[in-house]
């Protein structure tokens, strides 16, 4: 037998329809039509990166209508054909897929109210959208999905050129009415230029009707064109205007994920709840249990507590729950530092009393405390995980009490192995010649390192449990002396890590490997510094990164490393608060497609996926929110000369930022209370 014919052949048997093709025609379906809400919903929940589906460059326009309306014309054609071809039944009504209903009667044609109305016919896709929106005549749709125009009928009309279709709603071209324009595009502009991973093939505008094999089946479209053309006469006849078109989200041929713009800016104010610690004392730190859980936990100076916000509503009119404390004794000292790690298996709390200071484990389901690990005779002030979830890192100062050249103490990093039956142990630690202000971890299992920011220099450290010092770079030319007050550690396309740090007095940022060096960057001390996790990557090119920087000056500025041959630093995006107010905390969500910041009385969020555009805001009010007191207060600790203006110190009022694993919610904590900020997206 002939391979070429032989149906078992598997090298001739198309692949079946998998759930990311299918996903993939909806959305390209959704963005075509219009309807742009949709689409940014089905690819925020689908989380694929559309540049890497190897089939988006032969999918043509339209092509998910098309497909159901030939699935619909084979449904039809196996009831009344057999396998032979030999036709034994006669099409009726009642036979049809969508109902009897779903064809006007023959002889009935369709008139100009029955369509502006929005019939059975023309709801077909999605009803909501035409009640919500102004209703608009779709011949096409009406005679394309009618399954009794299977059979053949008479006085048929020739065919006319597709060329003089312009797209509908639905994606089926519908005829342009007679003395109007026809823009290039249906809002009016010029087509966009087609994106190289989605070409346009040279008879995709013509390809208008149900193909065959690669051929127009002129037998079974026929009569599709000829209740067409009849429609459209009734429609030049009847309409003086051309109904105004929705403007599409996607060309054909171009496959790029689409953002709709709010009219305006949405206040969250209304469903968030602001919670309080059991404690007067200001939070140092609020953080969300990852991986989904709705466990919170909070801790200031002497206590640290937890809600369980499962099922609990939070509306401003709600009976606000209370934490529940971690430590119900007194003789616990201060609380330091939290963390959760990767998992959210484990929480670490660090504390210290007596001149000594210890690390306990808490289950993370039920906060129940595990064990207690000893720590150091210093106070561990900061705690960070490996994210293998296995080991824990911390900053305190040298236990021997030496000092650097400012007479500051030197640091010592601190390392627990905290895995299942290593058993309780002292940490590893390491002593280095300059105060840490900042660090952090990358690697895995096999390979872990620390990178520490101090006075003068920046550490690569071995991480594991022989630590050492791996690499250091001293601050370079007029910077011998700085303070590098904050770090990050990004991974390159290639799986190799780059670090970025920042200085906070005088706005400098430093990429020590790269030997790239921006000096004043701000026009006041910066507050944060936070890396766009690999969510989505950059510009649909995962050589670029992000990374933010926000700043009392009232802005946050969007920064992008190139990494091709060489390695290129620039600020693409300058965010300004308006008013003006200082952004004191920046947080990304877990998937990079939110960056929010906060100041005393506001959180902003922008949509970091397209253009950061701002997207919501939330703003706290006396009494229940304390903001603007904490500002008085924070100022007139500085001598009522605020570094704001260019005089003075920098503002020194804990403000904590934490997006939630699912990205919808934002635990903003000021003072001694924590608002849960609710976002819809």
């Amino acid at each position: 037998m002939d391979v070429e014919v032989n149906p078992t052949n598997v090298a001739h048997t198309p692949p079946p329809l998998g759930s990311d093709q299918l996903n993939y025609l909806i959305w390209r379906y959704l963005q075509e039509a219009g309807y742009a809400e949709a689409a940014v919903k089905l690819q925020r929940d689908w989380k694929v990166d559309f540049g890497t589906l190897p089939f988006a460059k032969h999918i043509k326009g339209r092509a998910l209508v098309n497909l159901v309306q030939k699935g619909l014309r084979y449904h039809h054609l196996s009831l009344t054909f057999d396998e032979n071809g030999q036709q034994t039944k006669t099409l009726v009504p009642s036979m049809f897929f969508f109902g009897p209903e779903s064809a006007p009667a023959d002889g009935v044609p369709l008139q100009k109210e029955t369509l502006l109305k929005g019939n059975d016919l023309t709801r077909g896709v999605s009803p909501a959208s035409t009640v919500a929106t102004a209703p608009r005549l779709k011949p096409r749709e009406a005679t394309e999905v009618a399954p009794d125009e299977l059979t053949p009928q008479t006085a048929k009309r020739g065919r006319k050129s597709t060329h003089s279709l312009a797209p509908d709603r639905n994606g089926i071209t519908a005829r342009k009415v007679s003395g109007a324009t026809e823009p290039d595009a249906t809002n009016g502009n010029a087509h966009q230029q087609p994106d190289v991973t989605s070409p346009p093939t040279a008879n995709e505008a013509a390809d208008d009707g149900p193909m065959t094999n690669g051929n127009h089946d002129d037998k079974m479209d026929l009569d599709h064109e000829a209740r067409a053309e009849s429609v459209d006469i009734v429609m030049e006849e009847q309409s003086e205007e051309p109904p105004t078109p929705l403007v599409p989200t996607l060309t054909n041929g171009v496959s790029v994920e689409v953002q709709v713009a709010p009219a305006k800016v949405t206040n969250l104010a209304p469903t968030s709840a602001i919670l309080s610690l059991d404690s007067p004392q200001p939070i140092r730190g609020a953080s969300w249990r990852p991986e989904g859980a709705e466990t919170l936990v909070a801790q200031s100076d002497t206590y640290c507590g937890s809600w369980n916000l499962a099922g609990q509503s939070l509306l401003l009119d709600s009976v606000k729950p209370l934490p529940k404390s971690l430590f119900p004794r007194d003789d616990v000292g201060l609380v330091t530092t939290i963390a959760w790690n990767a998992e959210g298996s484990m929480l670490a709390v660090a504390t210290w009393s007596e001149e000594e200071s210890h690390i306990h484990l808490f289950e993370g389901q039920d906060l129940i405390l595990m064990e207690t690990l000893p720590a150091s005779q210093k106070a561990v002030t900061l705690l960070k995980w490996h994210h293998s979830g296995c080991r824990l890192v911390g900053i305190a100062p040298s236990e021997d009490n030496t000092m650097t050249g400012n007479g500051v103490p030197t640091s010592t990093l601190l390392s627990w192995n905290v895995s299942l039956g290593s058993g309780p142990s002292g940490p590893s630690t390491l002593s280095l010649p300059t105060a840490v202000l900042d660090f952090d971890c990358a690697g895995g299992a096999e390979i872990s390192e620390v990178y520490a920011a101090g006075e003068d220099a920046i550490y690569r450290c071995q991480g594991l449990d022989k630590m050492r010092i791996n690499q250091h770079w001293n601050s370079p030319g007029v910077h011998a002396k700085e303070e590098w007050t904050f770090i990050r550690c990004a991974q390159l396309h290639n799986g190799d890590n780059t670090i970025i740090t920042a200085a906070s007095e005088t706005a400098t940022i430093w990429l020590p490997e790269h030997g790239l060096l921006e000096e004043n960057v701000h026009a006041a001390p910066v507050t944060g510094l936070e890396v766009r996790p690999r969510g989505h990557p950059v510009n649909g090119s995962h050589r670029i990164f992000e990374f933010a920087t926000s700043s009392e000056d009232g802005t946050i500025k969007i920064w992008q490393l190139t990494n091709n041959e060489n390695v290129q630093l620039s600020c693409r995006h300058q965010l300004r608060s308006e008013p003006f107010i200082p952004i004191m905390s920046l947080s990304y969500s877990a998937d990079g497609f939110c960056l929010a910041g906060a100041s005393y009385n506001t959180a902003r969020i922008w949509n970091a996926q397209h253009s950061y555009n701002l997207m919501a805001s939330w703003e706290g009010s006396e009494p229940e929110w304390k903001g603007s007191s904490i500002r008085d207060d924070d100022q007139a600790s500085a001598a009522g000369r605020s570094s704001i203006n260019g005089e003075g110190g920098p503002l020194s009022a804990h403000h904590t930022l934490d997006w939630h694993s699912d990205g919808k919610k934002l635990a903003f904590g000021l003072g001694s209370h924590v608002v849960v900020i609710n976002l819809q997206r």
